[in-house]
C-alpha cells in the first residue's frame, strides 16, 4: 500500500505541477526571508563573543605598589564569577612586550640611560561589559587604594556591544515575528493547495469509497504530497541562502564566527517543522473532506 500511495501522490503532484510549484516557491521563499534572518542573528551574536574576548579593563600599578597586595588583588579578581581572566604583568615584562611589538627599533630606554617608565598592569577581561560597575567596587575598597597609576575602561567596546546587543535583539523579535508568518502562511497555503487537488481529484475518491477502498489508502497520497511540498520548500530556501552567503562574500573570520553545529541544527529543526506543517494541512484537509462525504 505505501507503494501504491507513493505513486498516487507523485501522479497527483505531477498533474497539478503548477500549483505544486507556486505552493513550493512562496514556502521556500518565507524560509528564505527567515534564513537570512538567523544568519544576520548568529552573526550578531558571534561578533558580541568576539568582543567579549577583548581586554575590557587594565589596571595601571604605581612603581612602589606592593607585590603581596597585588598578588592578593589578582587572586580576588580570578575568584570572581563576572570575570574570565586576569593577566599580571611586571614593568620588564611590559618593556619586552613593547620591544617585541616594534622590533625595528632599539629599545630608546636604555639608549639614553632612561629608567624603564612602563607601570606594571592588571589585565582583565569580564563576562561582559555591564560587570564593570561591580569589578570597580572591589577596586575601590581602601586596602587597594594606594596600588593604582589609572584604571581604563575599554568604553569603545562596550558602546561597540551596546549597539549589536540591540541588534541581537531586534533580529531574535525578527526571528520569531518570521517563524510565526512562516508557520500560519505555509500551513493556509498547503492547506489550499491540498484543498484543490481534492476538489479536482472529489469524483475518483468518491469511486474508490464506494468500491471500498481503505481510508487510509485514500489519505496516505494527500499526506505524502503535504510532505514533499514541504521539504521541496526546505530545499529551494536552503539553495538561496547558500547562493545568498555566497554571493555577499562575508569575511572567513565573520563566517568562523557562525557555528557549523547550529546551522546543521537550524537546518534540521526546519525540515522537521516544515514537514510537520505539510503533514498537517494535509490531514486536515482530507479529513474535512471525508467528513463531508459521510
Amino acid at each position: 500500500m505505501l507503494k501504491s500511495s507513493l505513486n498516487l501522490a507523485a501522479k497527483n503532484l505531477w498533474r497539478n505541477k503548477y500549483l505544486a510549484l507556486a505552493t513550493i516557491a512562496v514556502m521556500g521563499l518565507i524560509l528564505f526571508i527567515f534564513n537570512i534572518i538567523i544568519t544576520l542573528n548568529l552573526l550578531a551574536t558571534g561578533i558580541i563573543n568576539e568582543i567579549y574576548q577583548e581586554v575590557d579593563m587594565i589596571v595601571y600599578l604605581q612603581d612602589d605598589a606592593d607585590i603581596f597586595q597585588i598578588n592578593t588583588l589578582t587572586e580576588e579578581l580570578t575568584a570572581m564569577e563576572e570575570i574570565i581572566s586576569v593577566k599580571y604583568t611586571t614593568k620588564d615584562e611590559a618593556l619586552t612586550e613593547y620591544l617585541q611589538l616594534y622590533p625595528e627599533q632599539q629599545d630608546p630606554f636604555t639608549i639614553y640611560g632612561i629608567d624603564n617608565p612602563l607601570p606594571a598592569s592588571i589585565q582583565i577581561i569580564t563576562e561582559s561589559p555591564e560587570n564593570h560597575a561591580v569589578i570597580q567596587k572591589t577596586l575601590a575598597l581602601p586596602e587597594y587604594e594606594d596600588l593604582f597609576l589609572t584604571i581604563e575602561s575599554n568604553s569603545e567596546n562596550q558602546n561597540l556591544v551596546s549597539r549589536v546587543l540591540s541588534i541581537g535583539t531586534y533580529t531574535n523579535n525578527l526571528v520569531m515575528a518570521v517563524l510565526i508568518t512562516f508557520l500560519a502562511a505555509s500551513f493556509l497555503v498547503i492547506l489550499n493547495a491540498i484543498y484543490l487537488t481534492i476538489f479536482n481529484r472529489r469524483k475518483e475518491i468518491e469511486i474508490m469509497e464506494l468500491v471500498g477502498a481503505d481510508i487510509s489508502f485514500i489519505r496516505w497520497p494527500f499526506l505524502f504530497e503535504g510532505i514533499a511540498i514541504s521539504g521541496a520548500a526546505v530545499l529551494l530556501s536552503m539553495i538561496l541562502i547558500s547562493g545568498f552567503i555566497s554571493s555577499v562574500n562575508l569575511d572567513s573570520t565573520l563566517m568562523e564566527l557562525t557555528s557549523t553545529k547550529k546551522i546543521i541544527t537550524i537546518a534540521l529543526l526546519q525540515i522537521i517543522m516544515s514537514i510537520g506543517v505539510g503533514t498537517l494541512s494535509s490531514f486536515i484537509a482530507i479529513e474535512n473532506h471525508l467528513k463531508r462525504q459521510r
